[in-house]
């Protein structure tokens, strides 16, 4: 036999010249092979400047030159590679993980895989040290329980279950600060469920208790509910002096299933004998009471409303949505806002956005334009020549965008006015005379431009507010400068 049985060692053989190299791959065997520690099993190809000793599990796929050497302990000896075979059960760890892992005849595996069962540890510790009053500690940032699938053999159910030995003994999970009490939930000292809570971890307050018999569930000794709470007759009716909130509702979730609602089941007719919603028929509101001077709660000043739409049945349940509000100086209510799925958002009884999601102007002519402060302003302009819209920069009211083009074809003067007239002209009919053409300030802004190309006949001059004569298929362009107009520009076609 030339080599060991378990770790393929060359034995040095009878009468054997140069013995020390035998000897020699002997030991670089065991030094790669015992106390196995490998660098990296993540690598397919050799490192760039490995140094001597270096150990590595090649990785899947090998090229370069670990081709072929995939899954193999790869050491590095006198600038050379050598590359063993592991046998099932070789030990490892790996450096830059951090963990170990063990070769199980095809692959090699975690060791954490193979610890399938622990059974009566007298004390276990996770990233801290179990105590003999903390037989099992833990100290991580994050814990998961999850149940076992009907796939993996279990039933999809996960029930943790905590057991006390008597009613008087104590069963809770308790929550600290700095290792100082909180809170306290659970069955402290009784039967009953119980949360408590503490300030400092000394002195505790009782914040809900449930009774295990009855259901009854009662706030800091204060407020009792039994496990249902039905209300007939009389509405239930809640004071709180000197509050500034007098009820809250807070919600967090992780899923879309759970959130924070506030339901409001209605119908007509009665508990016995339900019946449909009517058209225009008031499902559910929101309303706001002042003081009136003699008391609170007889008038109303504010008012959300959801109102049925039309007569509904079991297949048509159309619903409008209103804010209803008082004006200053007013003391009824009047509908501000609604929101209807056939007429789309109204304010003040008009239409803002339809029920396509077109979005729409009120409309004024040029001469009840508002005041164009505040700046920001934007209105649809009825009368405006060449049509479109016009914004306010809190000063003078402007169009929008270009406005449009009008053609005119009389042989005769005629005026330009800023809304009124589009700002692209064509004249296209046939003077007889010399004819003019004024410019008007009258709702001139800075900016404002007119844009004038003759194209129709006549061997007279038509002139551009004074700036320019104008003879057939020329044109002249006039811009405002805040005081007066100018010609900006001038061309033939």
């Amino acid at each position: 036999m030339d080599t060991s049985d378990n770790l393929d060692l060359p034995y040095i053989m009878p009468s054997q010249a140069q013995k020390h190299v035998t000897h020699n791959e002997a030991i670089g065997m065991l030094d790669a092979l015992v106390q196995l520690r490998v660098l990296d099993r993540d690598l397919a190809a050799p490192p760039g400047a490995p140094a001597n000793g270096d150990r590595y599990i090649v990785a899947a796929g090998a090229t370069g030159g670990w081709s072929g050497q995939s899954g193999k302990i790869a050491h590095r000896l006198d600038g050379a590679w050598s590359f063993y075979a592991a046998k099932p059960g070789f030990f490892c760890h790996v450096a830059d993980e951090g963990v170990f892992v063990h070769w199980t005849g095809s692959a090699w595996e975690p060791l954490t895989a193979t610890l399938a069962v622990l059974q009566n540890l007298a004390l276990l510790g996770v990233g801290t040290t179990a105590d003999n009053t903390n037989p099992f500690s833990a100290k991580l940032n994050k814990a998961l329980w999850t149940a076992k699938t009907v796939s993996e053999g279990g039933d999809g159910d996960l029930r943790y279950t905590l057991n006390k030995e008597t009613a008087a003994d104590v069963l809770s999970l308790l929550l600290q600060t700095g290792f100082s009490g909180r809170a306290e939930l659970g069955l402290i000292g009784d039967d009953d469920l119980t949360l408590k809570v503490s300030a400092d971890g000394s002195a505790w307050t009782t914040a809900l208790k449930i009774d295990r018999t009855s259901g009854q569930f009662t706030i800091n000794n204060a407020f009792n509910l039994n496990a249902a709470l039905n209300i007939s007759g009389a509405a239930l009716g809640i004071t709180r002096d000197g509050s500034a909130s007098l009820m809250r509702l807070a919600s967090y979730r992780d899923t879309n299933a759970t959130h924070a609602t506030f339901a409001a089941d209605v119908a007509r007719g009665s508990l016995a004998a339900p019946a449909y919603m009517t058209n225009t028929g008031l499902m559910a509101e929101f309303i706001v009471r002042p003081w009136d001077g003699t008391a609170i709660g007889n008038v109303t000043s504010g008012r959300l409303a959801f109102r049925a739409s039309e007569n509904h049945g079991a297949s048509a349940r159309g619903t409008r949505w209103t804010v209803e509000l008082t004006p200053n100086g007013s003391t009824t209510t009047t509908e501000a806002g609604a929101l209807d799925h056939s007429s789309g958002l109204s304010l003040f009884s008009a239409t803002v956005i339809d029920a396509n999601r077109h979005f729409r102007l009120r409309s004024y002519t040029i001469a009840t334009l508002p005041s164009a402060s505040p700046a920001g302003q934007m209105i649809h302009c009825s009368d405006l020549g060449g049509g479109g819209q016009v914004n306010s920069d809190g000063s003078v009211w402007r169009r929008v965008s270009r406005g449009g083009q009008q053609a005119v074809s009389s042989d005769a003067d005629f005026t330009l006015t800023v809304f009124s007239s589009a700002e692209e002209q064509r004249h296209t009919g046939t003077l007889t005379a010399n004819r003019t053409v004024t410019l008007s300030a009258t709702n001139a802004y800075s900016g404002a431009r007119f844009r004038l190309t003759r194209t129709g006949g006549g061997a007279f001059n038509l002139s551009f507010g004074g700036l320019k004569n104008l003879a057939t298929n020329t044109w002249a362009e006039a811009v405002y400068d805040g005081s007066a107009w100018y010609l900006a520009a001038y061309g033939a076609l």
